[in-house]
């Protein structure tokens, strides 16, 4: 259930971002995916966090996490 919970919270905020509100990093269409990390400006560890922080549910733990590029902006 609490990962259920986070994996809704982490969809909207995804969601939410590639519907249009700004991004700070736009990667260029056709990256690897291995390429993607040098772009980035904070960790998936704190990215990780962060998306812990905004559910507050204390007990509340990160099941999963990938970076991408979603609608012209990179995400974790």
């Amino acid at each position: 259930m609490k990962s259920l919970v986070f994996s809704v919270a982490l969809f909207a905020a995804v969601s939410a971002n590639a519907a249009g509100l700004p991004c700070s990093i736009h990667p260029k269409k056709g990256l690897a995916d291995s390429e993607l990390p040098a772009l980035t400006k904070v960790t998936q560890a704190a990215a990780e966090v962060t998306a812990l922080q905004s559910v507050r549910i204390p007990s509340a733990t990160v099941a999963s996490g990938e970076l991408e590029a979603e609608g012209g902006c990179l995400i974790y």
